[in-house]
């Protein structure tokens, strides 16, 4: 069984990959980058959603580590069973471990009432490993079950879990994947300024834009809290030291400003939003749409415009530009 003090050594690591893997974006370029099957094609990522992943078993003990998210492929639900181990030594019996928190996944959605047609959805089970021992554990139950008498084998439980070992990928293979998922994989086995620097540099291609503002946060604080120690403590040239912590600072600088002005954006859609159903009623949907994702000066030059024009309309033609 896992060790436990390891455990409680590794936990801020742990806490900040389930941050990190509690957006969709981020499920969403593990599953592109380091899933293979034509089926991944049918997956509508946009209804992409978390669910319930604390089970309580008999003996009152949970499990909280983990993730469990699910999506629509053509009319019906994968789920998708994501558990994190960084622990510093494998665990041989992961097989025994997935099936009971699938199981448990399933009992849950039976008292839950969520069943199609009488029947459970599928699980893609996922062991995401970061540790340094190479990974030598069974990824199929079967694999550690007793094979005489062979009468029995249609009777023994199956499963098999996909891994995902990041030590397993080149620097190069990452660097070419245009991924926000492989750039935080090289971000973790990065060891000098400069290759922190590199993967730092494409961090903000993949986080602009106001509908990454929560997963922008989250990057600026497992890099700042986990990410740079860790560069500190390994180097012992204190140029390279500073040369990061200053570019570092300025980075979060950018992004702090970036979310600042984020935050006042979202207050004003929201504020015109209000005034436009006060004035006009009900807003149609491309309306309430357009005014979520516009920028703050036009949502500004909107709102000046409500209080005097007689239409819904007009609201938005006075605001086009000659």
């Amino acid at each position: 069984m896992p060790n436990t003090g390891t455990r409680n050594a590794m936990a801020p690591h742990d806490h900040a990959y389930k941050a990190l893997f509690s957006h969709p974006e981020m499920v969403r370029d593990l599953l592109d980058g380091f899933v293979a099957g034509d089926w991944l094609a049918q997956l509508d990522y946009a209804s992409l959603e978390k669910a319930n992943s604390t089970y309580v078993t008999d003996d009152l003990r949970g499990r909280c580590d983990d993730l469990v998210w699910r999506v629509k492929w053509g009319e019906d639900w994968v789920y998708l069973y994501l558990l994190m181990e960084f622990q510093s030594t494998v665990d041989p019996c992961m097989a025994v471990r997935m099936l009971a928190y699938v199981a448990l996944l399933y009992q849950d959605l039976i008292k839950a009432k969520r069943l199609v047609d009488g029947k459970l959805p599928r699980v893609l089970p996922l062991v995401l490993y970061n540790g340094f021992v190479r990974w030598y554990a069974k990824d199929e139950v079967s694999a550690l079950i007793h094979h005489e008498p062979r009468a029995l084998d249609a009777f023994q439980p199956y499963l098999r879990y996909l891994l995902i070992d990041e030590h397993q990928y080149r620097h190069g293979e990452l660097a070419n994947m245009r991924n926000l998922a492989a750039v935080l994989f090289r971000l973790e086995r990065a060891d000098t300024s400069a290759s922190i620097e590199d993967a730092l540099r494409e961090l903000p291609e993949y986080l602009r834009g106001p509908e990454r503002f929560n997963l922008r946060r989250t990057f600026e604080t497992w890099v700042r809290q986990i990410i740079f120690p860790r560069f500190v403590r390994a180097t012992e040239n204190p140029v390279d030291v500073q040369h990061t912590a200053d570019h570092w600072a300025r980075r979060i600088e950018e992004w702090r400003a970036a979310d600042k002005l984020e935050g006042r954006r979202q207050g004003e859609s929201q504020m015109l939003l209000r005034l436009l159903e006060i004035r006009f009623g009900a807003l149609p949907a491309d309306v309430r749409a357009r005014v979520e994702h516009a920028v703050l000066e036009q949502l500004e030059d909107w709102a000046e415009r409500v209080v005097s024009v007689d239409s819904l309309t007009a609201v938005f033609a006075e605001a086009e530009p000659g």
